[in-house]
């Protein structure tokens, strides 16, 4: 039978409408990277550079592989190749917890590129996941948390964030790194973006106990504004906040910081440093997004943009 002459280029055409997978970005700094890039964060809150991700998640897979292998060897080699059963079944679980880590994965960097539909199917998939570890379960939950924060949700989000640290709390400590904290800190922030101010105080009261790396003193920051402009009250900041102001300058996405250090400033009287503000917040958000996420804060910031 006669074959087309395009045959190879109509199977290789993407289908209309269909997308593209969304690979995860990273980068080195907390203070450069945009806002749909992710950070290597270390359990003390310190950013770490990309290189040490990439050979960890290497070195991890490398000897467990190497491990299992070594002892399936060992079995046979003693005469008893019925055990090398327990070191198949190890790298089974091992490469199991890699493929719901991979799924993770993949779904955050959907969420990050507002692919939200396709990003809360495959959460709650992995949420029902019997085989998923609490670890990914916790982090998914997590994860829709952000989904309907971009959805306008924040109560709906707390919810997803607060079954998030249940499952934390049952964690090991050394499994679950630094989640635990950048957890609190978003609870932290839905509590006090909803309205509930003394459950957002007390959160505020633990989280002074937490490590002091530069992705927790942004986190830290953006917590103790969103109270104080919540509540709308400036005394609940510090009488100095210059080097908040100093930090979210420098940092690329501290869009929130820095409407929130405007509206600060502007209550202090301080009118040039919050048109300086204003404009800087203007400059790096996006607005559809930032007006989804902060509605309350998009509105005070708008209300004081500019005049063209």
């Amino acid at each position: 039978m006669a074959q087309d002459s395009d045959a190879p280029n109509r199977a290789l055409a993407v289908r209309e409408g269909a997308q593209q997978p969304v690979e995860m970005k990273l980068s080195d700094s907390l203070r450069s990277a945009a806002r749909d890039e992710f950070v290597y964060v270390g359990r003390n809150g310190e950013v770490r550079p990309v290189w040490r991700y990439k050979a960890g998640r290497a070195v991890a897979l490398g000897m467990a592989g190497t491990l299992g292998l070594a002892g399936i060897g060992l079995c046979f080699a003693v005469g008893m190749p019925w055990l090398s059963i327990l070191y198949v079944g190890a790298l089974g679980v091992v490469g199991n917890a890699w493929r719901h880590g991979e799924r993770l994965k993949a779904a955050a960097a959907l969420v990050a590129a507002e692919r939200l539909d396709e990003a809360e199917v495959r959460l709650h998939d992995l949420v029902r996941t019997r085989t998923a570890s609490k670890m990914v379960k916790a982090l998914a939950w997590h994860n829709l948390g952000g989904v309907e924060l971009r959805r306008s949700n924040p109560n709906l989000a707390l919810e997803h964030v607060q079954r998030a640290r249940a499952l934390l709390a049952s964690t090991r400590k050394r499994t679950a790194g630094p989640w635990p904290w950048i957890n609190r800190f978003t609870e932290a922030l839905l509590l006090a973006q909803t309205g509930r101010i003394a459950e957002a105080g007390k959160a505020i009261e633990e989280l002074g106990a937490a490590p002091e790396g530069e992705y927790f003193e942004i986190l830290h920051i953006n917590v103790r504004l969103m109270l104080a402009f919540s509540a709308g009250d400036v005394a609940l900041l510090p009488p100095d906040i210059h080097e908040w102001t100093r930090l979210a300058l420098d940092t690329t996405s501290a869009e929130l910081a820095l409407t929130l250090l405007a509206w600060a400033h502007d209550r202090r009287g301080d009118e040039d440093m919050r048109g300086l503000l204003v404009e800087q917040a203007l400059d790096r958000m996006d607005e559809s997004l930032f007006r989804r996420l902060y509605p309350k804060a998009y509105a005070w910031l708008t209300a004081h943009r500019p005049a063209a």
